[in-house]
């Protein structure tokens, strides 16, 4: 019965002569030592700030949802994965304590739009790049609301959700630069989240394979994000220029409205948030995941 359901083209899709899922490298190099990814989002940029100008890096962007598969099968070295792919059967991974993209609170960058109050909601329309958030949504509607939600992918570069949808879920810039209309309420997960957990919720970690000495690599990366949190208003002017965003937002989501220091804090939020996913069924088991020394 869900399947067919009819969404719309989008009337109007930036770069629709390209295909939308291939990777684009920030800095190719031959000669690269180390390849990282992460999403190309906005608020991903302070963790990779420099890195553009080291030869022995590569940078790859690709959407959360691929993050993990690039990294197990060995085509990166790192990357900045949703928390809840640490426990995707495969390779083992290992947490690098180096930074990520967090938030205690607030936050622009992941929204669900509403066209029926929250508590009598079954279905979510949600982008299919999402991890992260997707997830978090079935935790907070199983806790709030009692209700398990049935969650639908759709492809949101390319296409509307449809006029029946009751919530839609999108996140990253797309949020921000390219919401959906004729919804009368939002949410955002993550202060719904700090609100009822006093944690901060973590979309995206740096990891590792775990049969890996990613030393190195780690202090590369943490300098890295080092060199973001001195540059933040720099790079919210430099970057959410090129990906659209409004200088105040932009300001607003790097200076006031992300962590990126993988702080004690963090790490309690993600475990907590591993335990509810798998009462909600998001998560099936629990691996043994562990935090590298950096």
């Amino acid at each position: 019965m869900v399947r067919g359901r009819k969404v719309c083209p989008r009337r109007s899709l930036r770069n629709s002569n390209q295909p939308r899922r291939v990777m684009s490298n920030y800095k190719p190099s031959s000669r690269a030592a180390f390849s990282v990814a992460l999403p190309s989002h906005l608020a991903c940029r302070p963790l990779i700030e420099g890195l553009d100008r080291l030869a022995d890096v590569r940078v790859e962007f690709a959407p959360p949802a691929a993050l993990a598969t690039l990294l197990q099968a060995g085509h990166v070295d790192a990357a900045l994965v949703p928390p809840i792919d640490l426990h995707c059967p495969g390779e083992p991974l290992a947490i690098l304590p180096a930074g990520c993209q967090a938030s205690c609170g607030p936050s622009l960058t992941a929204r669900v739009y509403l066209r029926i109050p929250a508590h009598q909601v079954r279905i979510l329309w949600t982008d299919d790049e999402l991890r992260s958030e997707p997830a978090l949504a079935r935790v907070l509607w199983r806790e709030l609301f009692r209700r398990r939600l049935t969650v639908i992918p759709f492809d949101a570069g390319r296409l509307y959700p449809p006029e029946s949808a009751e919530a839609v879920l999108l996140a990253g810039d797309r949020a921000v630069t390219d919401p959906p209309l004729g919804f009368y309420v939002q949410m955002d997960p993550s202060e719904i989240w700090f609100e009822a957990t006093g944690l901060p919720f973590v979309y995206g970690v740096w990891a590792a394979r775990a049969d890996r000495d990613s030393r190195r690599l780690c202090d590369v990366l943490t300098r890295a994000r080092d060199r973001g949190l001195r540059r933040l208003k720099t790079i919210a002017r430099r970057e959410g220029r090129k990906l659209g965003w409004p200088a105040d937002l932009a300001a607003r989501c790097l200076c006031e409205q992300t962590d990126y220091e993988f702080s004690d804090a963090c790490e309690d939020g993600m475990e907590e948030f591993f335990q509810f996913a798998r009462r909600a069924g998001v998560i099936d088991s629990l691996r043994d995941v562990r935090v590298r020394e950096g």
